[in-house]
């Protein structure tokens, strides 16, 4: 189907795929042996990428600042509450804020409410995102 972009790939795969249908044992030889061909880079990569040595720490492991975070999600919940635009900038901020941290999905989610203007849900998602702030058993932001 291509779904991870090899479209040659593809192609020689629906070739041999048309070939065992037609279980032409010769058609199906050429066309597997052209397959495995396309699809020895893949595996060459795949190979290399676990043999990789372990990349360094995630950045998750990164640990925003609580008290400009928390001012933060203060000043963004008044302009939330109401209905300003400004929201917009500071969600921003705030991401920026928290870019790198465990927070980030969260604070993301945040700004994909704020920027469609659904200022309800974006309030319920600045809950959810100080509740990650203070979780007592979070791991260190």
């Amino acid at each position: 189907s291509g779904s991870i972009g090899a479209k040659g790939l593809a192609a020689v795969a629906a070739h041999l795929e048309a070939a065992c249908a037609d279980g032409d044992p010769e058609q199906i030889e050429s066309a597997l042996a052209r397959t495995l061909a396309d699809l020895k880079p893949v595996t060459d990569g795949l190979a290399q990428f676990l043999a990789a040595p372990p990349s360094a720490p995630t950045s998750s492991a990164v640990a925003p600042d609580e008290a400009v975070v928390t001012a933060l999600l203060s000043e963004l919940e008044e302009k939330l509450q109401r209905d300003d635009a400004l929201a917009g900038s500071l969600a921003g901020s705030l991401a920026d804020a928290v870019a790198s941290t465990r927070l980030a999905p969260a604070v993301s989610l945040l700004c994909q409410h704020v920027a469609r203007y659904d200022f309800s849900e974006a309030l319920s998602q600045l809950s959810t995102v100080r509740a990650l702030l203070g979780a007592a058993e979070a791991p260190p932001l």
